[in-house]
């Protein structure tokens, strides 16, 4: 079967969109930034199907011509595809779809056609990355449409910061036989739990504005939680550091490129092949671990039960975020430095007023570099300067940028914004960068077992009440006598 055989009409294209895809596949492209750029962002405007026709009907003209430039643009369109196949394949083009494309490229003669051919077999053997299907190559289809994600129950109110989403653990349910039963007075409560004894005994005034009842369950439920959550407090914060860092660079060398245009709305994500199950890490899932983060460190320090031990959680915390800002994971740096400049911990006056000097300054620093004034220039600064070390950004930047690239028309006049995209390809190219750089840093599964597990207070009201009232109890807490 001839090469002829095999090709099926070209697609049909907007002149000025032909005219800037020619180019990139015959090439030169001088510093390989164009063509890069335009392979992350062409999806908005061009199904990959006709791209691929595209590409192989130009090539087949050229091998046709036989002409001296002939070889160069070969070469130039063999690059083309290398590139294509390297990043997007498996988002591009069904399992179907990639065998007939090792059947065209056998119809044509390409430079450096078997690295092509070995490329796409290793692609084709290599299941742990999502496989997402495109329109088939037999007929011309429009681009398939994004399932719908179902959204978080609760949001806060700015966009695209990797903090706002907030994690819904699930909540226990009610007894049939709780809802039928009248609340109880104090008199009837019998508390039995320690915590509730020293309250009693300690004689502490119940203020009008929150009952005994609800003070009473408060104390209990902090005690029934203290002894899991305060777990932490026996791993050295430096390990601890390590081995959540190692986790979230693997999570985060992962996710998929395409996925952060696919979250801001630029291009449709590819419709889930049948049958198929979402396989490794996205940014939603690194979503909830962040806010999960936020909400632990959070938790953690407002069940402390005495000053002491809040501020040996407020110490650990900070030195956690200090051991993760020398290791450029400035994903959980801001996590830690939002809940540590919480509003929650805020209004804890005594606390604050308790707290070291030198910590207090340690905090500033970190806030400081994470600060989102000025375009978050201290953290961008510093970012720059870890290109050749091991590094997890803080990926709500990116999805901001890529927000507001968004808003630009990619296609003006009919014609393709390659500058637009190299916009787009800067940042891009950045993600990869830092994806391609792995740590060396050995992990301990206490540590991940611990977090995995461990729950975390979701509101943040109850977590200002909570810690209102352990401030009352330690304020009104009996001296101690030798």
């Amino acid at each position: 079967m001839s090469s002829k055989d095999l090709l099926v009409e070209e697609p049909q294209m907007n002149p000025g969109v032909s005219i800037v895809v020619s180019r990139l596949i015959y090439g030169p492209d001088q510093t390989g930034e164009s063509v890069d750029a335009f392979l992350f962002v062409y999806r908005k405007f061009l199904d990959p199907r006709d791209l691929f026709l595209f590409w192989f009907s130009r090539c087949q003209r050229l091998t046709e011509l036989g002409d001296v430039e002939t070889v160069t643009r070969l070469t130039n369109a063999s690059d083309f595809l290398h590139k294509w196949v390297s990043l997007y394949y498996k988002h591009d083009f069904d399992c179907k779809n990639r065998i007939k494309i090792l059947d065209y490229l056998s119809k044509i003669k390409l430079p450096k056609q078997n690295e092509l051919k070995l490329l796409i077999l290793k692609q084709n053997q290599d299941n742990s990355v999502l496989i997402r299907s495109t329109s088939s190559l037999n007929m011309k289809t429009s681009p398939p449409s994004s399932p719908e994600l179902k959204k978080p129950r609760r949001f806060l109110t700015m966009k695209f910061n990797l903090a706002l989403p907030l994690i819904s653990d699930k909540k226990p349910k009610k007894s049939e036989s709780d809802s039928d039963l009248p609340s109880p007075t104090l008199e009837e409560a019998k508390p039995k739990s320690r915590v509730t004894q020293d309250l009693k005994r300690r004689g502490m005034v119940i203020s009008k504005s929150c009952s005994a009842v609800s003070q009473l369950k408060l104390m209990q439920e902090r005690e029934e939680r203290q002894e899991s959550l305060m777990k932490f407090l026996k791993f050295p914060p430096d390990q601890f550091a390590d081995s959540m860092t190692k986790k979230e660079f693997d999570d985060f060398s992962q996710v998929p490129l395409l996925e952060f245009l696919w979250k801001v709305g630029y291009c449709k994500s590819p419709e889930m092949r049948p049958g198929s199950t979402v396989e490794g890490v996205t940014l939603k899932s690194m979503t909830e671990k962040f806010n999960k983060l936020t909400k632990w460190i959070l938790t953690c320090i407002v069940s402390a039960q005495t000053m002491e031990e809040r501020l040996a959680c407020f110490d650990w915390m900070l030195m956690f975020a200090k051991r993760c800002e020398v290791l450029g994971n400035f994903s959980i740096l801001m996590g830690a430095v939002t809940a540590l400049n919480h509003s929650v911990l805020g209004n804890l006056t005594e606390f604050w007023d308790s707290v070291p000097e030198k910590s207090k300054q340690t905090l500033k620093e970190l806030e400081e570099l994470m600060t989102p004034l000025n375009n978050f220039r201290n953290y961008s600064e510093e970012l720059s300067k870890r290109k050749d070390r091991p590094t997890v950004p803080y990926l709500g930047l990116y999805l901001r940028d890529f927000t507001f690239l968004a808003e630009n028309k990619m296609v003006k006049e009919g014609t393709p914004d390659i500058e637009l995209a190299k916009m787009f390809w800067k940042r891009g190219s950045e993600i990869l960068l830092f994806q391609s750089n792995p740590y060396k840093l050995a992990i301990n599964n206490d540590h991940l077992k611990y977090f995995d597990g461990v729950e975390v207070m979701q509101e943040n009201s109850e977590m200002l009440k909570l810690a209102k009232l352990s401030t009352f109890e330690i304020a009104n807490a009996s001296p101690k006598t030798e």
